[in-house]
């Protein structure tokens, strides 16, 4: 009998001495797991709280990630028939239940931004001065909604670049300073790329106070290989000409940026001069440039827009 006991006793000790060992190991095993993902961590008891009764039961059975793509069906159905608060009270769970989940964050910061923002365009029954207010209560809504999902999943890039576009989105009200705070912190991700850095360039480069600091970007940009897009061209060029004013007329930034080609920057200019007044960009001396050009390249009056106001577009140049 004592030797049964023993043995009962070292075998005991064994198994204690072998879960004290593996502990360790399974702990950062499933440290690892949550970090990446793949193991949803449990709730906090303010978002238990905040689920109710039914939706706390829920998230204590594992059916988190179900539930939540059944109530985001639920939502699209809020959004045909324009149920906008209804809408936010379900994205509102669905982020609680899926807080890492990027697509659920991204979907209801549109509806709420966008497709409500638009919803109370015209709406019948409503005075514009009070759709005026729905759509700023909406456009906040939906930056509001944004800036939880950064809280809970700061270095996702294209949450970031979504808080920039509420304020570059040439159908609502300019604010580039703002969005160019949002689109540096898309830039500062891990996952960044040098996409992410136009958007912030051209957003930078339309802050006033701040087109040394764009300059400097752009530079940085045109040194990676962005001079082939005409948008970095142009902006860069531009704000060269703010950076050193004796660089105006001087063929040798057109030969820098423009690789000596001056059909092409007349072209690229020409159209950037014509979208700096909807989209705000910095004109600086384009227009003396625009002028000098034309008279060099003997452009007719109707594709100079010194002298053609009602110009769109310019496409007739090639190298």
């Amino acid at each position: 009998m004592k030797n049964k006991l023993g043995q009962f006793l070292i075998i005991f000790l064994a198994l204690l001495l072998v879960g004290q060992v593996l502990q360790r190991p399974q702990q950062k095993l499933t440290e690892q797991l949550k970090e990446e993902h793949f193991i949803q961590a449990r709730l906090s008891q303010e978002k238990q709280l905040k689920l109710g009764q039914t939706g706390a039961a829920v998230a204590l059975g594992g059916l988190r990630s179900l539930i939540a793509a059944v109530m985001n069906l639920q939502a699209f159905g809020c959004f045909e028939n324009q149920e906008w608060v209804e809408l936010e009270q379900l994205y509102d769970v669905i982020v609680t239940l899926q807080p890492n989940n990027t697509y659920y964050w991204a979907t209801g910061a549109w509806h709420l931004a966008y497709n409500a923002y638009y919803d109370f365009e015209e709406k019948l029954g409503l005075s514009p001065a009070r759709c005026r207010l729905k759509q700023r209560e909406y456009h906040q809504k939906g930056e509001a909604f944004l800036l939880r999902a950064v809280e809970e999943n700061s270095d996702e890039m294209p949450l970031w670049q979504d808080l920039g576009r509420l304020y570059t989105d040439p159908h609502k009200p300019y604010n580039f300073a703002k969005a160019a705070k949002y689109f540096e912190e898309a830039v500062r991700c891990s996952n960044s790329d040098d996409r992410t850095r136009r958007e912030y360039f051209y957003t930078l480069g339309r802050v006033s106070g701040q087109e040394d600091e764009a300059w400097v970007l752009g530079r940085e940009l045109m040194q990676r290989g962005n001079g082939r897009y005409s948008s970095v061209r142009s902006l860069y060029y531009a704000l060269s000409l703010m950076h050193d004013p004796e660089q105006v007329g001087n063929d040798d930034l057109i030969t820098e940026v423009f690789n000596g080609s001056k059909y092409l920057a007349y072209k690229d200019l020409v159209n950037y001069w014509l979208r700096s007044k909807r989209e705000r960009f910095p004109r600086g001396a384009v227009a003396q440039e625009i002028d000098r050009l034309a008279k060099e390249l003997e452009v007719n009056d109707r594709n100079n827009p010194l002298k053609n106001p009602n110009m769109s577009r310019i496409t007739g140049f090639e190298k």
